[in-house]
């Protein structure tokens, strides 16, 4: 089960109704941005989602480009949420409750971290 502690609340998120123009200025802040539609997690995007097509972004749309990540519930082991990252590519899986409202999102760079500290232990 993962610490609740690993998963943080104040990450930055984006409507799925947002355009690229819009949020572009937010990646400098965060590299995965997390995709809302009302309470609910519907996608992930960062900035070589947003940009790797010839598009125009005042008008592109963050649903369009989005990637549909694998959800957490905090019920994982750090090794689950692992995988879950590997299997999918992105460093940030969202966690939502039991009835898919958005809660937090764990980060790679967490699950590394712990991981690592745990080897240090059993070493």
């Amino acid at each position: 089960m993962i610490d609740k502690g690993l998963i943080r609340t104040n990450l930055i998120t984006v409507n799925e109704e947002n355009t690229v123009s819009e949020i572009q200025s937010l990646f400098n802040y965060q590299r995965d941005l997390v995709v809302l539609s009302g309470q609910r997690c519907v996608g992930i995007i960062n900035e070589s989602l947003a940009y790797r097509l010839n598009m125009d972004p005042s008008t592109t749309k963050v649903k369009n480009l989005m990637q549909r990540p694998p959800k957490a519930s905090g019920e994982e082991s750090p090794e689950q949420v692992a995988k879950l990252m590997v299997e999918s590519g992105l460093k940030l899986i969202p966690v939502a409750d039991a009835n898919d409202v958005y809660i937090g999102g764990i980060l790679a760079d967490d699950i590394i971290e712990l991981l690592i500290n745990d080897l240090r232990v059993i070493i």
